[in-house]
């Protein structure tokens, strides 16, 4: 937002001081912004996504959910999608395996999956326990954004 002033421009919200104040302030800011960053990592992944309860039960099958609120600009929400779909993509699951999963997390029930992919329910419960754990290492030991 800005407005004249005779032949200057004034901007709102900026330091209009010396660059060396400015320069300062910026990497000040900077700094903070990346503790931010961090801490909120260290939350995620102490009580989120460690905790093979709150993953499994709760997080997962709230994707889609998730998903949606994000879009609208959930600032708690995004990190979380993103995350999910960085392990999900880092995890490099075989075919079968990233199906199961997906319907899973879409709410299909064990017994559906295993009929859709020809399997037993033994199996498919397996088969997602493994996918879980899979994508919490991969979370919480494995950084998958580099």
């Amino acid at each position: 937002m800005s407005r004249e002033q005779g032949d200057t421009k004034v901007e709102y919200g900026e330091i209009t001081t010396n660059k060396k104040l400015k320069d300062a302030l910026l990497r000040r800011d900077k700094a903070y912004s990346h503790w931010i960053i961090e801490t909120d990592r260290k939350i995620l992944d102490e009580f989120v996504y460690t905790d093979k309860n709150i993953f499994r039960n709760r997080i997962l099958p709230s994707y889609h959910y998730l998903k949606s609120i994000a879009e609208k600009g959930s600032t708690v929400a995004v990190p979380i999608i993103v995350d999910i779909e960085m392990a999900i993509r880092f995890a490099n699951f075989e075919p079968k395996e990233e199906k199961i999963l997906k319907m899973w997390i879409d709410g299909h029930t064990q017994t559906e999956i295993a009929e859709a992919v020809y399997d037993y329910q033994r199996n498919i419960s397996r088969v997602i326990d493994s996918c879980i754990r899979r994508l919490q290492y991969i979370l919480v030991f494995l950084n998958p954004y580099n």
